[in-house]
């Protein structure tokens, strides 16, 4: 990562944002963000509005720093996740954890904790017979509830994007509401709010969709997050359709590059870079597809099983209502009787007819 210095002292925004950018470009996401962040307040002050519409892409490019820096602090536990609860890294993450930048390299940097221990030997508390008052009740609960309610990045970058939002939904700048609500929805995926996250990519998918070709690798790094999403809310089906999908565009990219009038060395940098893309999508539609087989495979199993047993198996229910013939017997019952009292009828009539 290109060191690039956190100095702020400027008060010329513009200065300061274009060397938030370039930090931002470098990924030294910490020195983005604080610059960033410097700028905004002065663009605010200079411009007397906060929502002016020069605002829109600072609040975008600041939020984007944000993300990128909780990210590196978090690692794969997400921004959610307070650092000081951490116990220890999770070693083993899963195949939906990566994050591939498919309009450039992957980002497969890991950022280092160099923070201390904390000692264990703490040193026993004395009495202090100190003449100076210490802080009062209350005083220290305040100071409590402002440390609780001071908002972590992955909040501030959400509600910098939010602003960021507003402003392209006003102006009408289509392109960048695009960005912002996939950058929204990367935000909700740190915060494990995973239909959300799906909901806001998709939306901004749907304005790219609009506004770029069929050839367009802004839109193939949409879809491959977006199938990122699906596969980490257990989607399969939907994960394997955006992977492909982001394929398909990345495969359409090359072409078009390659049936360029101009000299084809001009875009053979471009085509390679692209051709390196292309396995670590095949790996996860590879991935999702042996995942669904393999579940269709155990539910067929266990439907077969279940089947077999009861074929084998009859239910007693079943076993009654075969051999039940109560209803038999009591229609015979009333046969007999209905014979028996015909008979006695009978008898009484002879008796009569005889002492007549």
């Amino acid at each position: 990562m290109a060191d690039v210095s956190l100095d702020t002292d400027s008060n010329d925004p513009h200065e300061l944002y274009a060397r938030g950018i370039r930090a931002l470009i470098l990924q030294n996401y910490e020195a983005a963000s604080a610059i960033i962040s410097k700028a905004a307040e002065l663009f605010v002050d200079y411009y007397k509005d906060d929502l002016h519409p020069e605002m829109g892409k600072v609040y975008l490019d600041y939020g984007k720093a944000l993300l990128g820096y909780c990210r590196e602090q978090s690692g794969a536990l997400g921004c959610a996740v307070p650092k000081e609860s951490l116990d220890e890294p999770d070693e083993d993450e899963g195949a939906c954890t990566e994050e591939m930048d498919v309009s450039g390299a992957c980002d497969t940097e890991e950022v280092e904790d160099n923070e201390e221990p904390e000692s264990h030997d703490e040193p026993k508390e004395t009495a202090s017979c100190s003449a100076e008052p210490g802080p009062s009740i209350a005083e220290a609960e305040m100071e409590n509830t402002s440390i609780a309610e001071e908002p972590t990045d992955l909040q501030l970058a959400w509600e910098v994007l939010e602003l960021a939002k507003r402003i392209f939904e006003k102006s009408g700048d289509r392109k960048s509401l695009a960005e912002a609500m996939i950058v929204l929805g990367e935000i909700q995926l740190e915060n494990a709010a995973y239909d959300k996250a799906i909901q806001d990519m998709t939306e901004g998918l749907a304005i790219q969709q609009e506004l770029f070709g069929r050839d367009s690798r802004t839109i193939a790094e949409t879809l491959y997050k977006l199938g990122m999403a699906y596969c980490i809310n257990s989607q399969v089906n939907e994960a394997i359709h955006s992977f492909k999908e982001s394929l398909a565009y990345l495969t359409n990219k090359i072409m078009a590059l390659a049936a360029e009038d101009v000299s084809k060395s001009e875009f053979q940098d471009e085509i390679t870079e692209i051709k390196g893309l292309l396995p670590e999508i095949k790996d996860r539609i590879f991935e999702m597809e042996a995942f669904k087989n393999e579940a269709l495979k155990k539910a067929a199993e266990k439907i077969t099983e279940t089947s077999s047993s009861a074929a084998s198996d009859p239910s007693p229910s079943s076993s009654k209502k075969a051999t039940d013939i109560s209803h038999l017997v009591k229609r015979k019952r009333q046969s007999e009787e209905v014979d028996k009292l015909s008979e006695e009828a009978a008898c009484k009539k002879r008796e009569v007819e005889g002492k007549s």
